[in-house]
């Protein structure tokens, strides 16, 4: 199932109704915008690669169009992973840990609570410890911590005997907390991915390359991503340089598991260096012995399934995040480092119980929210802004998502912490989040975070303040049009061009995910053969045969049960579907099937 087909879901029909007639009396519906390709490079692509010219349509249009670039992204080699010393301060932070080690100092790894955080905690442990370091490790809990680095956690780090603090997914920031650290004797290495302030924390080794530009080697990786290329700097310096040690080889070879699975639930893009990444590291997953992935995947049914990052961003991430959203997020980490079978199977149970929780939290906030878009003219705001009293801080910003996906909006949701609003956003294609809310950085307490997802704190006194300020910001930057949804299409095709081939062509691209979404083609002028049928144990879905000239295909239309009442009655009439290739696999059976994002009469032809 498609991870957009899984989010909408849950979402109110009446409510999506309802803003996309407050968005645009005169088109309602999505724009069709079909990516532009030059027919020259196409064929050139499909000459040099032997591919199909429906890939090298798809490719030309997402701007693969050298021939060798297409190759190498095509290609998804290991061998192409990038040296960790490319990434500044990369060299003196593997060789900080290295003297810490050898000098037996206790080393202590600060991390984040969500999945980026434990499996970065986890990846730098595991190897620090083979090893043979000092290793312990720092995790602050969501609700009475808050995110970041703070410096109660640095003085009890201090007074427990820490001598080397290392940040991972976090520290970009804190340039106060830092100071505090050196001031205590604390070494601190600070490894993030957020987007750094105007200060770096200063007398700190700083290991984050979007400190050198959006387009520097490993800016697309997430915090695990880092923790993952400084274990691996650590093993190359520990081996005296070059190649890594056999142990330590082995085990950064089955960290690539956990570097899949925090960056693919951290929703990092999943292009250059997470595409290898992600690629050989669901494959440690599926063959993984580790007693706390094993058991993961045997509660969420998948240990005898090929792993898609589907299943790590709505199956294992949402059961890992759930400890650290209701509470500490320890019983995550315990899983995910214990050697014990049986204590990774009693874990595993506790965060499903809690996970199934948390789905019942967040049901009860969707509807509060829903409502209250419902019944006000938030939903014509350029971006949503609410807050509920007795909303559970670390599930609002899952619902943020929710809304911001059915509305095409940023939203920032709120819940009071009994002396503070603290905030969870997340935004939308094409709406750097973080620009917006640096843009009332005097209204608020604190921020963090990225252009699609962000934390921030505000008083009870500023709260409105902020909502009218930062609607003002994104007046002035998002005009109606640039707000409206638009479906964004790879490439047009004729049914006479897709046959098995090119669907075992597509599957080249894959992963699929943020920055790399499977490609959506389109096919005009084709007809419905036959009934509509309801799928599900609601009717929530659909499925139905399309044809076109002597070509025909099965299509699935995921939470789209309604199309069976939308087109009866239009026999023999003409539509355009916009749809993601996909290849069925049924008791050792391959067919092609569609998997439906949109259809229209045929007679539309915007876009």
């Amino acid at each position: 199932m498609h991870p957009d087909s899984i989010s909408r879901g849950a979402l109110s029909i009446k409510l999506v109704k309802t803003l996309q007639m407050r968005q645009s009396a005169q088109s309602p519906a999505k724009a069709w915008s079909v990516g532009a390709h030059d027919a020259a490079q196409s064929e050139n692509l499909r000459r040099v690669l032997r591919v199909t010219p429906v890939l090298a349509r798809i490719l030309a249009s997402r701007g693969l169009c050298d021939p060798t670039q297409a190759s190498c992204f095509l290609s998804c080699k290991l061998n192409e992973l990038p040296d960790p010393s490319l990434i500044p301060g990369m060299t003196a932070a593997a060789a900080a840990l290295l003297r810490a080690v050898r000098d037996g100092r206790r080393i202590v790894i600060y991390g984040d609570y969500d999945v980026d955080g434990i499996t970065s905690i986890c990846v730098l442990h595991k190897c620090l410890s083979a090893a043979g370091a000092n290793v312990t490790h720092y995790l602050p809990d969501r609700i009475n911590d808050g995110y970041g680095l703070h410096e109660s956690s640095v003085e009890q780090i201090a007074a427990e005997g820490g001598k080397l603090l290392v940040t991972v997914d976090c520290g970009i920031r804190a340039c106060e907390q830092v100071r505090r650290a050196r001031e205590l004797g604390l070494e601190v290495i600070v490894t993030d991915h957020h987007e750094p302030g105007v200060e770096l924390p200063a007398d700190a080794i700083v290991v984050n390359p979007k400190v050198s530009g959006p387009d520097a080697p490993g800016a697309e990786l997430a915090g695990v991503g880092i923790a993952f290329k400084l274990a691996w700097a650590f093993a190359q310096a520990e081996a005296g340089g070059g190649r890594a040690k056999p142990n330590l080889r082995n085990l950064l070879i089955e960290c690539m598991g956990l570097a899949a699975l925090g960056t693919v639930v951290d929703v990092a893009p999943l292009i250059r260096e997470n595409r290898i990444l992600v690629r050989y590291g669901m494959e440690m997953i599926h063959e993984s012995k580790t007693p706390g992935l094993a058991a993961l995947l045997d509660v969420c049914r998948l240990a005898d399934k090929t792993i898609q990052p589907v299943h790590l961003a709505f199956m294992l991430g949402p059961r890992l995040n759930a400890a650290g959203r209701l509470g500490s997020a320890d019983k995550a980490l315990r899983l995910l480092m214990t050697n014990s079978a049986s204590e990774a199977r009693s874990l595993a149970l506790e965060l499903e119980d809690a996970n199934r929780q948390r789905r019942q939290i967040e049901t009860q906030i969707l509807k509060e929210v829903q409502e209250r878009l419902e019944a006000s003219e938030q939903g014509t705001s350029p971006v949503v802004v609410e807050a509920g009293q007795d909303w559970h801080e670390g599930v609002i910003g899952i619902v943020a998502s929710k809304i911001a996906d059915m509305s095409n909006r940023p939203t920032i949701l709120f819940g009071w912490n009994g002396e503070h609003w603290r905030g969870s956003g997340r935004s939308v294609p094409g709406v750097h989040l973080l620009d917006l809310i640096e843009g009332c950085g005097e209204l608020l307490t604190s921020f963090g975070g990225h252009a699609q997802a962000a934390g921030l704190r505000v008083s009870e006194a500023q709260l409105e303040p902020f909502r009218k300020r930062i609607n003002e910001l994104a007046s002035e930057q998002l005009s109606p049009e640039k707000l409206a949804p638009t479906l964004h299409i790879d490439a047009e095709a004729d049914f006479s061009e897709l046959d098995m081939t090119v669907f075992r062509d597509i599957e080249q691209m894959a992963p699929f995910g943020e920055g790399n979404p499977a490609p959506v083609l389109a096919s005009r002028n084709v007809r419905i053969a036959g009934m509509v049928n309801r799928m599900g144990a609601a009717g929530q879905h659909a499925n139905f045969l399309v044809n076109k000239g002597n070509a025909t295909f099965r299509v699935v239309a995921f939470r789209q049960g309604d199309l069976a009442d939308i087109v009866s009655g239009r026999d023999g009439a003409s539509f355009d579907i916009a749809y993601i290739p996909k290849v069925n696999e049924y008791k050792g059976r391959a067919s092609p099937e569609l998997e439906l994002v949109d259809i229209r009469p045929s007679d539309r032809r915007s876009g």
